[in-house]
């Protein structure tokens, strides 16, 4: 989709004759353009959303994954390896009594099991809780040795081997004595102030059963901290953006396209 601009009327003798500079906010879909007149236009530039990263410092308790009813049904996916008795997205589904399960494949450090989710967007998540099966000996399959990893660029969610396309966020370990009368819910959190499209808690032991298993995962987004500019002409990272400027003098068209993954704001300031 594209949206034009026609800002800038003023002469090529500069800001001067009363012109007043403006400023201009849009907010711009991933791989939508902007399509902005030069003339007049003496900067445009993407605002960035920055993140307190130090997960142990987010009050908030909200779960950015919506409760789910398939691994689809959110709008994004949920993924699990060696499921079972359990689908990935019952570890989204709010019901304590409700699990993702995987088959009895002796978790091990050379035999991880993992569940994840895709979000639409990337997001920033440095909090997330963890909550375990119960009843019979279930609390036995609650992960005790685990990592939370990130990503922008999976190749295959379910391949048996998949570590390199992961960013590790935070180890934990020894999580030992779940309750096994009505369940728990234990809070962890990592530094992470990156977005990523793609989270995953990698399962490396567990508490003495030969399956692993989760009954709820929830995700909670980094607290937000404003924005950072990026001048369309320096883009950071160089990727992120793209423009074209037509050559030759005078009034010109220049096309911007986000490229950043997600929904960003423009800024245009620009005398008139």
């Amino acid at each position: 989709m594209s949206t034009s601009y026609p800002l800038g009327s003023y002469s090529a003798g500069g800001a001067g004759g009363g012109a007043e500079l403006k400023t201009l906010t849009q907010s711009v879909a991933n791989d939508g353009t902007v399509n902005v007149l030069s003339l007049g236009v003496i900067s445009v530039a993407f605002l960035e959303t920055s993140y307190v990263s130090d997960g142990s410092t987010n009050t908030s308790t909200t779960d950015l994954v919506p409760i789910l009813t398939s691994n689809t049904s959110g709008g994004g996916l949920a993924f699990g390896s060696n499921v079972v008795n359990g689908a990935a997205w019952q570890a989204f589904d709010s019901n304590m009594l409700t699990s993702w399960v995987t088959a009895n494949v002796n978790i091990s450090p050379g035999a991880p099991q993992w569940l994840g989710y895709k979000f639409p967007t990337a997001r920033c998540i440095n909090k997330f809780t963890v909550s375990n099966r119960y009843t019979n000996d279930w609390y036995k399959q609650a992960p005790k040795d685990f990592t939370l990893q990130g990503s922008n660029t999976v190749t295959d969610v379910n391949a048996t081997t998949n570590d390199t396309d992961w960013n590790l966020l935070g180890t934990f370990t020894n999580q030992t004595n779940w309750n096994n009368s009505g369940g728990e819910t234990r809070t962890f959190t990592v530094i992470n102030g990156a977005e990523y499209k793609y989270y995953r808690i990698r399962v490396t032991a567990v508490n003495g059963h030969p399956a692993c298993a989760i009954a709820n995962w929830s995700l909670i987004e980094a607290a937000s901290v404003g924005g950072t500019a990026y001048n369309i002409q320096q883009p950071n990272p160089a990727t992120t953006y793209s423009k074209v400027t037509p050559e030759g003098v005078g009034e010109k068209t220049v096309v911007i396209t986000n490229k950043s993954g997600s929904t960003q704001d423009l800024k245009i300031e620009y005398f008139e």
